[in-house]
């Protein structure tokens, strides 16, 4: 499932589980937001419903990871022949979130939780020259 929410002007889809960067949001980091203008919801399992203009009964819900600055940005203004030059620089301000869940008509969407599987031991030469052996004598 997926939703589309506004924030600072912007329109962003996101999924449970995704990281997004948007516009400077106060919060600290491990902070809950809740986006309440979501304009769109769709997925494998449900039919994309619109909103005209928010959707009234959704609610997205993510953690602040960190804040922060965006590289660097050189602003060079120059007229010519006036012996006029400008040089300015800009760090956007951003904020780091992850999807927790969405939640849509009392439905939860949630992140996929990261499992640790078992996997199976790792033959070494040991094992492999005892299993060539095996099928040699039969």
């Amino acid at each position: 499932m997926y939703a589309v929410i506004k924030s600072g002007g912007k329109q962003y889809r996101v999924s449970p589980g995704e990281r997004v960067r948007l516009e400077s949001l106060p919060g600290q980091e491990k902070e809950k937001i809740d986006f309440s203008h979501v304009l769109m919801v769709g997925g494998a399992d449900t039919e994309t419903i619109l909103g005209c203009p928010v959707l009234d009964n959704v609610k997205v819900t993510a953690t602040v990871l960190r804040q922060g600055k965006e590289k660097k940005l050189i602003v060079f203004k120059k007229k010519r022949r006036k012996d006029s030059a400008k040089k300015q620089g800009h760090r956007q301000q951003f904020t780091e979130v992850v999807i927790d869940e969405i939640v849509f008509d009392g439905q939860k969407t949630e992140a996929p939780s990261i499992e640790t599987t078992q996997s199976e031991p790792i033959q070494t030469e040991d094992t492999v020259e005892e299993k060539t052996q095996e099928n040699i004598s039969e």
